[in-house]
């Protein structure tokens, strides 16, 4: 029987057992059904059972640790008092409790954990490409803010000039949000952003690369534009806004609709609990992080995933 991981060639199984109780959906490893066919572990028609039995035996004892691991370091936090330690504590239980719920969605039944042995596999097979496509695009516009900032004194100064900056917002100048989502505030925040773009991306399932760019770059204008006017409607505190973060929850959205089309409803769920953590994180923590810019790139993904399917079923 002969073994394989994705864009590697195939090798000679020595001992089945010892794989299947080492077997990682991460690692994406295919195995060679009985009709010569290489499937994912868990689709196989004779050890299918297995593979989920023994993935489910690693989850449950995985949490353990999890688990575990968790309580001491809420314990640490306890003893060792630090500045906004509620708020850490509180970060840590969210973390536990959203990993909790993949788990449990990932073991429950092996439909289940087929869905997510599949969408583990795709984000192996896209990330490569999304990786390319994104970092030379973060990169160049990373450069191109250095130099105008540093021709005009100041990173503050090119925000002004050219940037998202509000008080010199009007009618003539709305191409602001077309640059606006290429600006970052820091290296943090461009690097935050970066990861959780190519993260989101890659779970995309199945579609052009070109199309993943589009759906970012327009949710990250769309996003721009719509707390703008939520800026002039309740005077929020915010002077400028930076970063394509609202883009990478456009992607996000579009990848959620996706996967309950698709009827992997356990793997949809478990990404609206990642996402739902992850605005309660920033909310617990200072920082000036716009919610409404989140927010609305995660609307304007579910418009256009519904915008497409109702087009495509017209054309149809």
């Amino acid at each position: 029987m002969l073994v394989g991981q994705y864009g590697k060639r195939p090798k000679k199984l020595k001992n089945l057992e010892v794989f299947i109780k080492g077997w990682r959906p991460i690692e994406g490893w295919m195995i060679q059904d009985e009709n010569k066919e290489f499937v994912l572990p868990t689709h196989h028609s004779i050890l299918g059972k297995k593979f989920y039995k023994a993935y489910k035996y690693s989850t449950q004892r995985s949490f353990v640790f999890l688990l575990i691991s968790m309580l001491l370091i809420c314990a640490a936090l306890i003893f060792r008092p630090t500045t906004l330690i509620v708020q850490h504590i509180s970060l840590f239980m969210m973390l536990l409790l959203v990993i909790s719920i993949d788990m449990w969605l990932s073991i429950k039944s092996l439909n289940s954990c087929k869905q997510k042995v599949e969408f583990l596999f795709e984000i192996q097979k896209s990330f490569k490409g999304v990786f390319l496509l994104f970092i030379p695009f973060f990169c160049i516009t990373l450069l191109l803010q250095f130099y105008f900032s540093d021709q005009l004194g100041s990173f503050e100064a090119f925000v002004m000039y050219y940037g998202n900056y509000y008080p010199e917002i009007d009618l003539s100048s709305f191409w602001r949000f077309l640059i606006g989502p290429l600006l970052h505030g820091d290296i943090n925040h461009w690097l935050v952003n970066i990861v959780l773009t190519i993260l989101f991306a890659s779970m995309m399932p199945k579609v052009n690369k070109f199309f993943i760019f589009y759906v970012f770059y327009i949710g990250a204008v769309g996003s721009h534009i719509v707390t703008f006017f939520v800026h002039k409607l309740f005077n929020t505190p915010f002077d400028a806004l930076l970063g394509a973060s609202g883009g990478a929850y456009t992607l996000i959205a579009v990848t959620i609709c996706q996967l309950f089309q698709k009827k992997h409803s356990n793997v949809a769920l478990s990404l609206v609990a990642l996402v739902i953590f992850i605005e309660l994180s920033v909310s617990l923590l200072p920082n000036n992080v716009s919610h409404s810019a989140h927010l609305s790139g995660f609307s304007l993904g579910i418009l256009l995933y519904t915008t497409k399917k109702a087009l495509i079923c017209r054309q149809v």
